[in-house]
């Protein structure tokens, strides 16, 4: 094996150990953020054995490409005050154009690893940690059980170091300024916050993957390549048909009632 092929061995290796990594951390971000929360008295995450799953998945779907709408509105207001205010601009980077893509149209599958492993780790995990810690610190402060409009207030108040650190994990973008970056992604991170808090944890994976699905379906639709135009339009429809999926599986499999025990 000559040292390029070596080389791009390594790559693939060190790749898959990272998305390994990622996947656990993901795994464990679901778990303790889900007992985080239920030990608050909020169930944020539906469970498949519930009898109406499904109908809650396709409910989730529908806000998610509304509250999807809403957010792609506010990262443009906000983008152009902050163009105006602190001189922000966008510019094009070679290793992101589908023109150096093998196959471009697998490209709206980056979607749902994005929407699944950051909603997860950053706002379930994320905000209902750093909930537990501000709450905690509060109760050691007052030594007793802070008000609950103490404790909203502090809920809304974990959203922001979340959203920092989801935040800085998307300032390596080479087509954006990282000081507007972390700005706008801030704002966005707890406004994904509170569509979560407000509409579950469902909802808002669909939001963020709605939102990512619509900038790549744009991008697919406009850049020219033929093979893009169903590219672009599947990964339009893609949080729809996915949706639609989950509730026929739960339809067939999950909604049956158990089996009497002999």
């Amino acid at each position: 094996m000559g040292q390029p092929e070596a080389a791009a061995f390594g790559s693939i290796v060190f790749n898959l150990m990272m998305l390994a990594a990622m996947a656990l951390l993901t795994y464990f971000s679901a778990v303790a953020g889900d007992g985080l929360w239920k030990s608050a008295g909020r169930d944020l995450w539906p469970s498949w054995r519930q009898p109406d799953y499904g109908r809650r998945v396709l409910a989730g779907m529908g806000r998610g490409y509304l509250l999807a709408f809403i957010v792609l509105g506010v990262q443009s207001v906000a983008l152009l005050a902050l163009t105006f205010l602190l001189g922000s601009f966008s510019s094009s980077d070679v290793t992101q154009s589908t023109y150096n893509m093998t196959y471009p149209w697998l490209m709206p599958l980056l979607a749902w690893c994005a929407g699944i492993s950051e909603e997860l780790q950053t706002r379930l995990f994320g905000i209902g940690l750093f909930r537990r810690w501000l709450t905690g610190g509060a109760r050691r402060l007052l030594r007793r059980e802070p008000s609950p409009r103490a404790a909203k207030a502090l809920t809304f108040a974990a959203m922001l170091p979340a959203s920092l650190l989801w935040a800085f994990g998307h300032v390596g973008y080479a087509i954006y300024p990282v000081h507007t970056r972390l700005i706008e992604l801030v704002l966005i991170g707890c406004l994904f916050g509170w569509f979560m808090l407000r509409f579950g944890l469902i909802a808002v994976i669909f939001a963020h993957v709605s939102v990512n699905s619509i900038l790549m379906g744009v991008q697919m639709l406009f850049d020219g390549l033929r093979v893009d135009l169903a590219g672009g339009l599947f990964s339009f429809a893609m949080p729809l048909l996915v949706a639609w999926a989950i509730w026929l599986l739960h339809r067939r499999f999950g909604s049956r009632p158990p089996s009497p025990s002999r």
